[in-house]
C-alpha cells in the first residue's frame, strides 16, 4: 500500500472536490509484527459476538426450535452489551488509525473539512436501499425456488409485553449499529492495515456477515451477498460508516416496532403500520436508486486517481 498524502485542496483536484468520492485510504501499513495483531484482534471482537450466534442459526436451520419471546431484562443485556463491543472495537479503530498515521476522520471516526451533510445522506440512502434489494431478492428467489426458504418457526419472536416490545425494539437497532463497527469498520481497516488486497477483504467482510444471517434460509442468504458486497463498496468510495451505522440501526428498528404493533394493535393500527412501512420502504428504494445512479455517474466522471490509490 503507498503512502498517501493528506486530502488535496480544491486548486488541486477540481474534479475531485466536485465529486462526493473520499476513498479510504491508510497514510501507511502496520508494520509486520503487529498487522495480524490487529486483524486477530478484529476476528476476536467478532467471534465474541457473533461466534455463538452463528452456531446458533446453523442449528436452526438444521432442526429449527421454538425461541422464548425477549424480555425487558434480556434486551437490556443485550443493549449493554452491544454498546461495549461497539465502544471496544472504536478504540480498537482508533488505534490502528494512530499506528498507521492515518487521520481518523479517514476512516470514520470524524469529518472530514470536505465531507458535507449531502454525502451522508447519499450513504445512508443508498445503504438503506441495499438492505431493502436484498430482501426483494431474497423473496423473489424463495417464490421462483420454494426450497431456498427458511425455516417457518419465527427465530425472533415479539415480546409479549410492551415495555419488552419497546426494549426490544431499541436493542434490535443497537444490534444492527454495532455489526456495522465490528464486521464493516473494524474488519476492513484491520485487513486493509495488514496489507489485505481489496477483493479478499471484500469476500471476507461478505462471508462473515452473512453466516450468522443464513437462519433466514438460502434465499435471503443470497440475497444478503448484494447488500454485504455494496457496503464494503459504500465504505471503500466515502470512507464513512456512521451514516451505514444509522441505515442499520433505522431499518432493524423499524421492522422490530411494525412487528410489535402487529402484536399489540390489532385491526387497524396494524394496517396503518404496515401500510406506513411499505410506503416508507417503497420511498426509500426510490430515493436510494437514486443515490446509487449518482454515485456511479461520479465514479464514471472521476479520474480515478484517488481510488486507484485506495485499491494500492
Amino acid at each position: 500500500m503507498s503512502e498517501s498524502p493528506a486530502d488535496p485542496g480544491p486548486e488541486q483536484t477540481p474534479r475531485a472536490m466536485r465529486a462526493p468520492l473520499r476513498p479510504l485510504v491508510l497514510a501507511r501499513p502496520l508494520n509486520a509484527q503487529w498487522r495480524w495483531w490487529a486483524v486477530g484482534l478484529a476476528l476476536a471482537l467478532y467471534f465474541v459476538r457473533w461466534g455463538p450466534s452463528t452456531v446458533r442459526a446453523v442449528a436452526y436451520l438444521i432442526e429449527p426450535t421454538e425461541r422464548a419471546a425477549p424480555t425487558v431484562g434480556s434486551s437490556v443485556q443485550t443493549i449493554v452489551g452491544s454498546m461495549a463491543l461497539a465502544g471496544a472495537g472504536l478504540i480498537v479503530l482508533a488505534v490502528i488509525a494512530a499506528a498507521t498515521e492515518t487521520p481518523r476522520e479517514r476512516i470514520g471516526l470524524g469529518r472530514r473539512p470536505t465531507y458535507r451533510k449531502r454525502t451522508a445522506v447519499l450513504v445512508f440512502l443508498t445503504a438503506l436501499m441495499l438492505v431493502n434489494l436484498t430482501q426483494c431478492f431474497g423473496t423473489l428467489l424463495v417464490s421462483l425456488f420454494p426450497w431456498m426458504a427458511g425455516p417457518s418457526i419465527e427465530e425472533h419472536p415479539v415480546s409479549d409485553t410492551f415495555a419488552g416490545a419497546v426494549f426490544d425494539t431499541i436493542a434490535s437497532g443497537v444490534g444492527g449499529a454495532v455489526e456495522e463497527v465490528i464486521v464493516l469498520a473494524l474488519l476492513i481497516v484491520a485487513l486493509r492495515a495488514a496489507r489485505v488486497s481489496w477483493p479478499v477483504v471484500c469476500a471476507v467482510a461478505v462471508v462473515l456477515r452473512v453466516v450468522f444471517h443464513i437462519y433466514y434460509g438460502l434465499g435471503t442468504s443470497i440475497g444478503m451477498i448484494i447488500w454485504a458486497a455494496g457496503l464494503v463498496g459504500l465504505y471503500y468510495l466515502f470512507g464513512q460508516f456512521i451514516p451505514i451505522l444509522l441505515a442499520h440501526l433505522a431499518f432493524n428498528m423499524q421492522l422490530t416496532a411494525v412487528a410489535s404493533i402487529n402484536e399489540f394493535a390489532g385491526g387497524r393500527g396494524a394496517a396503518l403500520a404496515n401500510a406506513g412501512s411499505g410506503f416508507l420502504d417503497v420511498v426509500v428504494m426510490v430515493l436510494g436508486l437514486l443515490c446509487a445512479a449518482f454515485i456511479f455517474v461520479q465514479l464514471w466522471r472521476s479520474d480515478g486517481m484517488e481510488l486507484k490509490r485506495a485499491a494500492g
